[in-house]
């Protein structure tokens, strides 16, 4: 760059704002387009979710309803943040040849501890077990135990969106926890 090239720019860089002075007041902003705030209707009501089926209670009523299914295949779905101080199982038992389905609701059971939560778990795995009833461990995450529980969503939409126990990724040592006692449930005599 020649020092006539840096002069003719340094001047044409004076004029252009001496330019932009006299079309554009000092101080103007540019001119921006808001715009409208969408309209809401109130009269709209929300949408309301509608329970579809009805869940059972794993301690009374699933040693009974296995024996009333063909072919039952039991998956236990474990919560994969524990919405108590554990984090509890639901149950889903279902028919491999008929297709039928049913949904035992939290709170019986759990992989943790030594209290009522374990004792359940261990009680009801040794009925099925005595059944022949293939048993099946889940971890879910919790909006899909949430909905099936409260019958908001149906079984085979979220059957498979489980990870199986086994092959779970986690730092939390708890679930080394669960892990050791569900295996210990499920293998023993």
């Amino acid at each position: 760059m020649t020092p006539a090239d840096f002069g003719l720019g340094m001047l044409a860089s004076w004029l252009a704002n001496k330019v932009d002075l006299v079309f554009k007041p000092e101080g103007s902003e540019p001119l921006q387009i808001i715009p409208p705030e969408p309209k809401i209707d109130n009269d709209i009501p929300p949408i309301e979710r509608v329970r579809k089926f009805k869940t059972f209670d794993a301690f009374h009523d699933l040693p009974q309803m296995v024996n009333d299914i063909d072919s039952p295949l039991v998956s236990i779905l474990i919560e994969r943040s524990p919405s108590s101080h554990y984090n509890l199982v639901c149950v889903v038992l279902e028919s491999r040849l008929t297709g039928e389905w049913f949904v035992f609701s939290r709170g019986r059971m759990a992989f943790q501890g030594s209290g009522g939560g374990h004792t359940n778990s261990n009680m009801i795995i040794q009925t099925l077990k005595k059944k022949k009833s293939p048993i099946v461990v889940w971890v879910y995450d919790n909006n899909f135990v949430d909905d099936l529980e409260s019958g908001f969503v149906l079984w085979p939409e979220i059957k498979g969106k489980g990870i199986p126990l086994r092959s779970l990724v986690s730092n939390d040592s708890s679930w080394t926890t669960i892990t050791n006692q569900a295996e210990e449930m499920l293998t023993k005599a």
